[in-house]
């Protein structure tokens, strides 16, 4: 009786087959799987900014007001008899004044001297996870007075690092109206093209939005308030959003990102409406006072980036969106009803 031979391996031809169709299998389910994570990375980064808006608004719980933009990129965190200050009288911005309402109040409240510790410290809630994980940039050079103190009761100024320092980054920017590239302070500029509104609040372009600059000193302070600062509706402007950025700025200083999240009034933590919002590209040249870049909304994901109106509803923007929409968007008082909705 004869035995059949039984066949113990795939012919190459098999093989190959199997690798095919593995291959196949791979390319049609990876666009998904990239679909999937970026809803879920969507989500993540809308959940920030509405926590960082919930925080904004427990902060005016406490205060009556909302927290400021600071004063300016390079001023001293303010102290007041070796108190860390809050709006209007805090000269950092409102990346550091919502750390109390976001649970990093033991960072909040590190005594004076202690400011670089402060700037390295990452704030999860401020990276968006489509762009990157929350990082830190190593020897970045020392700008003002930034890496220090100053107490306003007694006016003495800390002493500033010498040496490079470590710093973290912010993803998320507060809106608002410039009408030309580096006139944000100049009140007799033009409004925007298409938009009637030539009367900023404290005649700046600065106040426009829900998170303002400060004024300079505990006599000259500024702030803006639900109660009668916002005639246009909470619902109707935007509080917070993501900012235009360079891919090759990511992991590390960059001309979109050159400050941390505590930086006062500056291009890092604010950008503009009535710019054209791009998704994340590299630019060929930068320019500080004329670059499309500079300035924009924007973000690492496609078709639109992400924003948080005062009311504390989610938007996407699409990139497409028109302008005047967009720019009036984000003034709070300039008494012309957009709907929300024309955004996405």
């Amino acid at each position: 009786m004869r035995l059949s031979r039984q066949r113990l391996a795939f012919t190459l031809i098999e093989l190959l087959v199997v690798i095919a169709i593995i291959g196949l299998l791979m390319a049609l389910l990876l666009p998904a799987i990239q679909r999937v994570r970026e809803a879920s990375n969507r989500m993540r980064c809308a959940n920030n900014l509405g926590q960082m808006a919930m925080a904004a608004h427990n902060y005016h719980n406490d205060y009556r007001i909302f927290p400021s933009a600071g004063v300016g990129w390079s001023n001293p965190r303010t102290l007041i008899s070796g108190q860390p200050a809050q709006a209007p009288y805090q000269a950092w911005g409102f990346g550091y004044q919502l750390l109390p309402y976001l649970e990093y109040e033991n960072i909040f409240r590190l005594p004076g001297g202690q400011e670089p510790q402060i700037i390295s410290n990452p704030i999860p809630t401020y990276y968006c996870p489509s762009r990157r994980r929350p990082i830190v940039r190593t020897n970045i050079g020392i700008w003002g007075n930034h890496f220090t103190w100053q107490d306003m009761a007694t006016g003495t100024i800390g002493t500033n690092p010498t040496t490079s320092q470590t710093v973290a980054a912010m993803d998320y920017v507060l809106a608002m109206v410039e009408p030309r590239a580096g006139q944000e302070m100049d009140p007799t500029q033009p409004a925007p093209t298409g938009v009637g509104y030539t009367s900023p609040p404290y005649g700046s372009w600065t106040a426009t939005g829900l998170i303002i600059q400060s004024g300079f000193g505990l006599d000259t302070n500024r702030w803006c308030s639900l109660d009668g600062g916002v005639p246009d509706g909470t619902s109707n402007t935007i509080m917070f959003a993501e900012k235009f950025m360079r891919p090759s700025e990511y992991g590390g200083w960059g001309q979109g990102d050159q400050a941390d999240h505590t930086c006062g009034w500056d291009r890092i933590t604010r950008r503009n409406g009535n710019f054209r919002p791009m998704a994340d590209f590299n630019v060929a040249t930068w320019n500080a006072w004329s670059s499309p870049a500079d300035g924009a909304f924007g973000s690492a994901h496609p078709g639109s980036f992400t924003a948080v109106m005062g009311d504390r509803s989610i938007r996407r923007v699409r990139y497409s969106v028109n302008i005047v929409t967009l720019t009036l968007s984000c003034i709070r008082d300039d008494g012309q009803q957009v709907n929300p909705q024309d955004l996405e």
